[in-house]
């Protein structure tokens, strides 16, 4: 999954409709993790300083990007964690 949520690697060919699902599950594991206010945290930063997406990301996650999304592709594999429908 990293290839549909990672803007550095992104898969080819590129499927949209697989795309677009996988980043909105991925947006909601976070914020089911963590919590709605956390990850506004993140948004802000992010938006104040784009550039540095991938160190705001582990600051304010403690974790990086990389190590949660293998995590939440090894929640889904393992049934640990289903997205609404």
């Amino acid at each position: 999954l990293i290839e549909y949520l990672d803007p550095a690697r992104p898969a080819k060919p590129w499927n949209a409709r697989f795309a677009y699902p996988t980043q909105r599950y991925f947006t909601e594991y976070i914020k089911e993790k963590f919590g709605v206010a956390r990850f506004q945290r993140f948004l802000e930063q992010d938006i104040a300083d784009p550039v540095k997406w991938r160190d705001t990301f582990k600051n304010v996650f403690q974790q990086s990007f990389e190590q949660l999304a293998q995590e939440y592709e090894q929640a889904l594999k393992n049934g640990q964690w289903m997205p609404a429908l």
